[in-house]
C-alpha cells in the first residue's frame, strides 16, 4: 500500500519532470494499473494520476470509488464515512466524474459542510462599512440548516454602525451586536444591503487582539458573506476537505483557521498553497528542500517520498521553480 501511494504521487508530477527516464515512468504506470483498488483515498489519487497519461483508463478507479459510496448519504466509504475519503472522492467527481446516480458535487459539498465544527478562533467577526454618508442598512442572516432571519435595521453615520444593542461601532461585532448566537453555527451567511448609501465599502473583518484580517474584497452597496469560522476537527482532514472545496469553487472554507494554526510541515504548506495560491506558503515550502538530495523536509520531519511528491505537485501547479522540480 505504501509503495502504491508513492508511485501515485510520482505519476502525478511525472509529466513535468523532463529529466526522468520515460521507460521508468511507463513501468510505473504499468505497475499501478496492475494493482487492485483497496481504499478510496489511494484509488482517488490513482485516478487523478492515470488521467494525466491516459484518461480512458481511469474507469476501474472511478467505478471502484462510485461503488464505495454510502447507500444513502453523499459520502465515502460506505462502511463509515470519512472526511478525507469523501474529500478525495469529491476531487475525482469534479475533475473526472463518477457517473453517480442522484449524487452530484453539490450533494457531496453539502455533506462535507454538515461536518464542520466551530474552529478554535478566539477573535471576533465584525462588520465594517466604510462610507462618508449617513443612512440605513439592512442585515439578514441564515444559519446552516435554518430559515433566513427577519431584516435587522442598522444605522450608519460615516462608518459608525448602530443597532438596538450597540452604538457607534466602527467594528460591529456580529455576535455581540446582533445576538441570537448567530455565529455559533459554522458557515453562517450574512447579507448586508446599504442601498441608501451612495458610496460604501462593506467588509467582514476578523479581529483578534490588535490584528485585523480582511476576509475577501470589500463589496459596494450589497454583499453576501459566509462566516468561515469552522474546521473539520483536525488539520489533516481540514486540509484535504479545503483542497476539494477550493477545486469546486465553494464559498465555504477554513482558510483562516489553517493559516493561523499551520505547522512547518511539508503536507500543510503544500496543500495550503494549492488551496489559497498564496506565495508565502510556496516560499516556505521551497525553504524545506534539501540542497543535496532535493527532497522536502519540514520541521522535525525525516525524508519522505510522499511529502516530496506533494511538495512537487504544489510547485508544478505554481508554474515556478523548475530548477527545484528537476532536483
Amino acid at each position: 500500500m505504501k509503495n502504491k501511494a508513492l508511485i501515485v504521487i510520482f505519476l502525478l508530477i511525472s509529466s513535468i519532470l523532463v529529466t526522468a527516464a520515460t521507460a521508468n515512468i511507463d513501468l510505473a504506470y504499468s505497475w499501478l494499473l496492475e494493482q487492485p483498488n483497496t481504499d478510496v483515498f489511494t484509488a482517488s489519487l490513482s485516478a487523478l494520476a492515470i488521467s494525466r497519461a491516459d484518461p480512458l483508463r481511469t474507469e476501474p478507479y472511478t467505478s471502484y470509488i462510485a461503488s464505495k459510496k454510502h447507500t444513502s448519504d453523499a459520502c465515502w466509504p460506505s462502511g463509515g464515512c470519512k472526511i478525507k475519503d469523501t474529500s478525495m472522492a469529491l476531487l475525482v467527481e469534479s475533475i473526472l466524474g463518477l457517473n453517480l446516480q442522484n449524487t452530484n458535487t453539490e450533494n457531496i459539498e453539502n455533506w462535507l459542510i454538515s461536518r464542520l465544527v466551530l474552529a478554535p478562533l478566539v477573535g471576533t467577526w465584525n462588520l465594517q462599512i466604510l462610507t462618508q454618508d449617513t443612512g440605513t442598512c439592512n442585515l439578514v442572516y441564515k444559519k446552516r440548516g435554518e430559515s433566513e432571519s427577519s431584516p435587522i435595521s442598522l444605522s450608519v453615520d460615516k462608518g459608525k454602525i448602530s443597532s438596538s444593542a450597540c452604538k457607534d461601532e466602527y467594528f460591529f461585532d456580529l455576535n455581540r451586536c446582533i445576538g441570537g448566537n448567530i455565529l455559533f453555527t459554522p458557515a453562517t451567511q450574512i447579507e448586508v444591503s446599504c442601498q441608501g448609501l451612495t458610496n460604501s465599502q462593506i467588509s467582514i473583518i476578523y479581529k483578534e487582539g490588535n490584528t485585523l484580517y480582511l476576509l475577501g474584497s470589500p463589496i459596494s452597496t450589497r454583499g453576501i458573506f459566509t462566516i468561515n469560522n469552522g474546521f473539520f476537527g483536525n488539520r489533516e482532514d481540514t486540509l484535504y476537505a479545503n483542497w476539494a472545496l477550493s477545486q469546486i469553487g465553494s464559498k465555504v472554507n477554513s482558510r483562516l483557521y489553517l493559516k493561523k494554526n499551520q505547522e512547518n510541515k511539508v503536507l500543510e504548506k503544500s496543500l495550503l498553497y494549492i488551496i489559497t495560491r498564496e506565495q508565502t506558503s510556496l516560499s516556505d515550502l521551497i525553504s524545506y528542500q534539501t540542497s543535496f538530495a532535493g527532497d522536502f523536509r519540514g520541521s522535525g520531519e525525516s525524508s519522505s517520498a510522499f511529502n516530496t511528491g506533494i511538495a512537487s505537485l504544489a510547485l508544478q501547479e505554481s508554474g515556478q521553480f523548475i530548477t527545484e522540480l528537476d532536483r
